[in-house]
């Protein structure tokens, strides 16, 4: 997922950076000439938004963008308790009043380890959930994640420009 995730943001980055270069004259002229021609197109591309779009990507997939995106703007931890376990606690037949709710928020991580981590893990020995199932819900997580980068990617360049 994690490689997925930077290829795509790799791409991304190359239509972002192409698209600041072009947008914002005085940077584009700052970029040295070489360029590399596409196989099989007439397009070439600026050697230096192809290595400016691999270190984007590179420092993208080490620091882990989207989940630092997630934390910024809480979204796992959002998913985690009202998609996950609050579901959990309702499907058992419990019915938590709020400062119990509170407390499944405030013990999130711990909760999501012990009742959910643990039996829906990406590690075939590990998972107790068809191994099918936990792929497909990662793929779609994937593209989830693809778009909030993306997002950022093309949001950033847009402010410079």
């Amino acid at each position: 997922m994690l490689n997925k995730i930077a290829s795509v943001t790799f791409f991304v980055s190359i239509a972002a950076l192409g698209l600041l270069s072009w947008q914002a004259p005085v940077l584009g002229a700052l970029l040295p000439a070489w360029r590399v021609k596409i196989p099989q197109t007439d397009a070439e591309i600026p050697v230096a938004v192809l290595v400016g779009a691999l270190v984007v990507a590179g420092v993208s997939r080490l620091i882990k963008l989207h989940d630092r995106l997630s934390d910024l703007f809480g979204i796992r931890r959002r998913f985690d308790v009202h998609c996950i376990l609050l579901p959990m606690a309702a499907a058992s037949g419990a019915a938590l009043p709020l400062d119990q709710q509170e407390t499944v928020r405030n013990r999130r991580k711990v909760l999501m380890t012990k009742l959910f981590y643990q039996y829906a893990s990406s590690s075939p020995r590990k998972s107790v959930i068809e191994q099918h199932a936990i792929t497909m819900a990662l793929d779609q997580w994937s593209w989830y994640w693809i778009l909030v980068e993306a997002s950022l990617l093309l949001f950033v360049p847009r402010e410079i420009a």
